[in-house]
């Protein structure tokens, strides 16, 4: 693979961010809290809004000039939270996974806050896996899919010091 470049996405990103996304979640349905059905209708307006500064972070790994993964960052009271976290199936086990979490936290410890969440699909042991030596501790916090009934969701935590 060629060598890997991180680049935070703003608002004039919205076509290559939609097609990411619009990509992963048909790839894989069950892994996010949304559906290809759903972010199909959005419009600019809401793409852009997505990557607004003031609502969080979103960053992307390019291999060359293509997108092999992205993850973004938000805020839900006093913690933030990792959202969104993808790896293209080709660069999966190459080091671009710690380079997004490592990214994300380093969003999260320059705004200020002590810990870092996430939901994983439970049917997910990879990334499960992943998360546990990134330095995340699965709780006891289960969500259902909004539109797959059935499908699970289990929230881990981590303190921003042992994160990454």
């Amino acid at each position: 693979m060629e060598r890997v470049e991180l680049r935070r996405l703003v608002p004039d990103d919205w076509r290559t961010w939609r097609d990411v996304r619009l990509k992963l979640l048909a790839d894989e349905p069950d892994a996010f809290f949304s559906s290809v059905e759903r972010e199909s209708a959005y419009d600019e307006a809401r793409w852009r809004a997505m990557l607004d500064p003031g609502r969080g972070v979103t960053t992307m790994a390019f291999a060359g000039s293509e997108p092999v993964g992205t993850a973004s960052g938000a805020s839900d009271g006093g913690e933030a939270m990792l959202l969104s976290m993808w790896v293209a199936r080709a660069a999966r086990g190459s080091g671009v996974a710690d380079l997004l979490v490592r990214d994300i936290v380093a969003w999260a410890t320059a705004t200020g806050y002590p810990r870092i969440t996430l939901v994983y699909a439970d049917t997910n042991e990879r990334a499960r896996r992943f998360y546990e030596r990134a330095g995340f501790v699965v709780t006891d916090t289960v969500m259902e899919h909004p539109e797959r009934p059935g499908h699970w969701g289990r929230r881990m935590v981590s303190d921003i010091a042992s994160a990454g």
